[in-house]
């Protein structure tokens, strides 16, 4: 089950709470009550204003390190804008607008702290305000597609390109050409020879009439063979 949370009364807190555990004896929930007006919940910090509207602002649990990928890592160029992007559209997108103000400064920190460039943050912030504006007056924009592509340096952005001019909505993510494991191991298996195959069907043909046989064994090619001949 995926996680699923409800705001319910502290007054009706414990007739709801057994409800909802006597539905399923592997289904049972817990009850927290809010702090200062406030409740997290995942990446959220749900907060209930005076005229009892609910809130969202994004939530770091106490246990976040805000180590993410480096910009100076020896990774392609797309996994750290991608790192970069998906930060800030979780941060401001988990979050009501008013609280933008007080968060985009968070946006920074974290990020500089990883070595991204500052005039790059400050574009990829501008970027996702665009699209999210550009994506509300237009809800009926084409899905994008996805497609997987060998990471050959900068020669695999310059063909991107040249796909992206004719299919606009194509996305692409990189695999990695020269990993650990190709390096170290091969994919190659030895033969096998004939004989020491199984799980086979056959076919027999007789040698004194024009006659032929076929089966099928789970066994060893040559021990069939050996059983045909001798038993």
């Amino acid at each position: 089950m995926d996680p699923s949370g409800f705001l319910i009364t502290l007054r009706s807190r414990n007739g709801n709470l057994n409800t909802f555990n006597s539905y399923h004896p592997d289904l049972q929930f817990t009850l927290e009550i809010e702090n200062n007006s406030s409740l997290p919940f995942l990446d959220l910090n749900v907060i209930r204003n005076p005229d009892g509207s609910i809130d969202t602002c994004h939530y770091k649990k106490p246990t976040y390190s805000g180590r993410l990928l480096n910009f100076h890592s020896n990774q392609p160029y797309s996994y750290k804008i991608n790192c970069a992007k998906n930060l800030i559209s979780r941060t401001l997108n988990l979050s009501d607008s008013k609280y933008h103000k007080t968060l985009i400064p968070e946006i920074y920190s974290t990020l500089e702290e990883n070595s991204y460039p500052r005039n790059l943050i400050k574009k990829l912030i501008q970027n996702r305000n665009s699209n999210h504006t550009h994506s509300n007056n237009n809800p009926t924009n084409m899905p994008p597609v996805y497609y997987s592509f060998p990471y050959l340096g900068e020669t695999s952005f310059k063909i991107e390109k040249t796909i992206k001019n004719i299919i606009p909505t194509i996305k692409f993510g990189h695999q990695s050409s020269n990993s650990l494991k190709s390096n170290f191991f091969s994919n190659l298996k030895d033969s096998i020879k004939k004989d020491d195959n199984s799980g086979i069907v056959y076919q027999l043909d007789c040698k004194d009439c024009p006659s032929t046989y076929i089966g099928e064994s789970g066994q060893f090619l040559k021990k069939r063979m050996y059983q045909h001949r001798y038993l």
